[in-house]
């Protein structure tokens, strides 16, 4: 088991998008979508077609990802700096997680990590 402090567990990771009409997150396939900054939460939403005006973007903590925010049961995915913020802080508190990258045919480096949290 691990524990967080409050500084640990109010630290931002990215952000996430919830749609305004129909009341979810934004995700890639099963995983809630975790974007590094507001703007690439945008682009995302862009890129699925998606109006931006119809969904408020919000800064999502460690604590938000410890309790399932999205509802997809400890999956998430993250784009590359939110992942390290993540990676960093989950192995400094010990807390259990399983880390996958997304396979893209638009790059070779991976730009979203699927994490599932125990």
């Amino acid at each position: 088991m691990f524990a967080l402090t409050s500084s640990q567990a109010s630290k931002i990771l990215g952000y996430s998008a919830l749609s305004v009409k129909d009341k979810c997150y934004v995700a890639l396939d099963d995983s809630t979508y975790i974007a590094d900054s507001p703007n690439d939460m945008i682009k995302y939403l862009e890129d699925l077609l998606a109006d931006p005006k119809e969904y408020m973007i919000d800064q999502v903590s460690m604590q938000d990802v410890t309790k399932d925010f999205g509802d997809t049961e400890g999956s998430y995915a993250l784009e590359v700096d939110a992942f390290d913020i993540f990676k960093k802080l989950a192995e400094s508190v010990k807390m259990s997680f399983y880390e996958s990258p997304y396979e893209s045919f638009d790059s070779e480096e991976p730009e979203v990590f699927i994490i599932e949290v125990k």
